[in-house]
């Protein structure tokens, strides 16, 4: 399995970890905090996914398109493994109520526990329809081959996108929010994209 992350690897003491969910960022009164035991009680799903980082190929890519930035990566950055978590159309349809009609349009941002070196949170957002169609599969996962999380690839809990780049599969995910516009982030709206003029 490849490794590959933007920042330090947080270490983070499973007693301690903090899920926060936020349904509605203008209403503080509607967050949830969970934690890793209530994530393992809750109805858990197994899905086979295999994760490629989007730098695959990025040396082709530079010469094709010249703004294309990164580190010109060939190919490899690919990893299958069996992931075990709690499907996300649970926590947000069965747990907090929510009406699939009233999320239409709107996007799942994923902020993380790890950080760069000007503080700022690793942070990236799927739009909400896709994390909430059961055929996705998406799970906020705790488990990697019938284990733990390894560290490096998130630990204690991760997103898990299947069919979506390495990049949207947020690591070490420290709160969930449902948002009007994407992540607002430079992972999100500038690297990983290619905008043609």
């Amino acid at each position: 399995m490849y490794e590959r992350n933007h920042n330090l690897i947080p270490v983070i003491d499973p007693e301690d970890y903090e899920l926060t969910l936020v349904p509605d960022r203008s209403n503080e009164d509607s967050e949830v905090t969970l934690y890793l035991e209530d994530l393992k009680k809750m109805p858990s799903h197994m899905v086979v996914s295999a994760i490629a980082c989007a730098g695959n190929r990025r040396d082709q890519l530079k010469k094709e398109y010249e703004k294309v930035q990164g580190i010109k990566w060939r190919c490899g950055a690919i990893g299958n493994a069996l992931y075990k978590g709690v499907p996300l159309r649970y926590l947000f349809i069965e747990k907090l109520g929510l009406k699939e009609q009233d999320l239409k349009g709107k996007h799942l941002v994923a902020t993380s526990y790890d950080g760069d070196f000007q503080g700022k949170q690793y942070q990236i957002s799927i739009p909400i329809e896709e994390a909430l169609r059961s055929e996705n599969e998406v799970i906020l996962a705790y488990e990697m081959n019938g284990e733990d999380l390894p560290a490096e690839h998130g630990y204690p809990v991760r997103l898990i996108v299947p069919g979506y780049i390495g990049v949207r599969n947020a690591k070490w995910v420290q709160s969930l929010t449902i948002s009007d516009e994407e992540a607002n982030s430079v992972v999100q709206r500038r690297d990983y994209k290619i905008v043609k003029a």
